[in-house]
Protein backbone atom coordinates (compact mmCIF):
# COMPACT_ATOMS: atom_id res chain seq x y z
CA UNK A 1 0.00 0.00 0.00
CA UNK A 2 1.38 3.38 -0.98
CA UNK A 3 0.37 6.39 1.11
CA UNK A 4 1.92 9.72 1.98
CA UNK A 5 2.56 11.22 5.37
CA UNK A 6 3.44 14.80 6.21
CA UNK A 7 5.22 15.72 9.41
CA UNK A 8 4.45 19.20 10.75
CA UNK A 9 6.37 20.64 13.67
CA UNK A 10 4.48 23.39 15.49
CA UNK A 11 4.95 25.32 18.71
CA UNK A 12 2.38 23.02 20.29
CA UNK A 13 3.97 19.78 19.08
CA UNK A 14 4.41 17.54 16.09
CA UNK A 15 1.53 16.50 13.84
CA UNK A 16 1.59 13.61 11.40
CA UNK A 17 -0.92 13.87 8.54
CA UNK A 18 -1.48 10.62 6.71
CA UNK A 19 -2.36 10.31 3.05
CA UNK A 20 -3.60 13.75 2.20
CA UNK A 21 -2.27 13.60 -1.37
CA UNK A 22 -1.92 10.11 -2.87
CA UNK A 23 -5.19 8.15 -2.64
CA UNK A 24 -7.91 10.41 -4.01
CA UNK A 25 -11.06 8.64 -2.80
CA UNK A 26 -10.06 5.73 -0.57
CA UNK A 27 -12.59 3.26 0.75
CA UNK A 28 -13.22 2.86 4.47
CA UNK A 29 -11.08 -0.27 4.36
CA UNK A 30 -8.23 1.62 2.67
CA UNK A 31 -8.47 4.41 5.25
CA UNK A 32 -8.24 1.82 8.01
CA UNK A 33 -5.23 0.17 6.36
CA UNK A 34 -3.45 3.51 5.89
CA UNK A 35 -4.19 4.45 9.51
CA UNK A 36 -2.65 1.22 10.78
CA UNK A 37 0.45 1.76 8.61
CA UNK A 38 0.80 5.39 9.76
CA UNK A 39 0.43 4.39 13.43
CA UNK A 40 3.15 1.76 12.99
CA UNK A 41 5.46 4.39 11.47
CA UNK A 42 4.86 6.75 14.40
CA UNK A 43 5.86 3.95 16.75
CA UNK A 44 9.09 3.60 14.70
CA UNK A 45 9.72 7.28 15.53
CA UNK A 46 9.16 6.54 19.23
CA UNK A 47 5.78 8.32 19.25
CA UNK A 48 2.50 7.08 20.68
CA UNK A 49 -0.11 7.57 17.95
CA UNK A 50 -3.34 9.44 18.73
CA UNK A 51 -5.53 9.29 15.63
CA UNK A 52 -8.33 11.59 14.51
CA UNK A 53 -10.33 10.59 11.44
CA UNK A 54 -11.09 13.92 9.80
CA UNK A 55 -14.17 15.00 7.90
CA UNK A 56 -16.44 18.04 7.58
CA UNK A 57 -18.66 16.51 10.25
CA UNK A 58 -18.02 15.87 13.94
CA UNK A 59 -19.47 12.73 15.51
CA UNK A 60 -22.47 12.43 13.22
CA UNK A 61 -23.36 16.13 13.13
CA UNK A 62 -23.81 15.98 9.33
CA UNK A 63 -24.47 13.31 6.76
CA UNK A 64 -22.72 12.58 3.50
CA UNK A 65 -20.14 10.35 1.91
CA UNK A 66 -17.06 11.51 3.86
CA UNK A 67 -18.51 11.32 7.38
CA UNK A 68 -20.11 7.95 6.63
CA UNK A 69 -16.84 6.60 5.28
CA UNK A 70 -14.91 7.81 8.33
CA UNK A 71 -17.44 6.25 10.70
CA UNK A 72 -17.07 2.96 8.79
CA UNK A 73 -13.26 3.24 8.96
CA UNK A 74 -13.50 3.86 12.71
CA UNK A 75 -15.55 0.68 13.17
CA UNK A 76 -12.99 -1.31 11.14
CA UNK A 77 -10.10 0.14 13.13
CA UNK A 78 -11.72 -0.57 16.49
CA UNK A 79 -11.97 -4.21 15.40
CA UNK A 80 -8.55 -4.56 13.72
CA UNK A 81 -6.51 -2.32 16.04
CA UNK A 82 -8.37 -2.20 19.39
CA UNK A 83 -5.35 -0.78 21.25
CA UNK A 84 -5.02 2.21 18.92
CA UNK A 85 -6.16 5.51 20.47
CA UNK A 86 -8.52 6.80 17.82
CA UNK A 87 -11.64 8.90 17.46
CA UNK A 88 -13.71 10.45 14.73
CA UNK A 89 -15.19 11.40 12.49
CA UNK A 90 -14.36 14.97 13.41
CA UNK A 91 -13.48 18.34 11.96
CA UNK A 92 -9.78 19.31 12.11
CA UNK A 93 -10.29 22.15 14.60
CA UNK A 94 -11.98 19.73 17.03
CA UNK A 95 -9.10 17.27 16.64
CA UNK A 96 -6.61 19.93 17.73
CA UNK A 97 -8.38 20.86 20.97
CA UNK A 98 -6.42 19.57 23.97
CA UNK A 99 -8.21 16.76 25.79
CA UNK A 100 -8.65 18.80 28.96
CA UNK A 101 -10.44 21.53 26.99
CA UNK A 102 -12.47 19.06 24.96
CA UNK A 103 -13.82 17.35 28.07
CA UNK A 104 -15.17 20.73 29.24
CA UNK A 105 -16.93 21.27 25.89
CA UNK A 106 -18.77 17.94 25.90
Amino acid sequence: KVAGMYIMRTKKGTLFLADTTINLDPTAEEIAETTILAAAKLKDFGKTPKVALLSYSSFGSRGGKSPTKMREALAILREKAPDLEIDGEMEADIALIPESTLSRLV
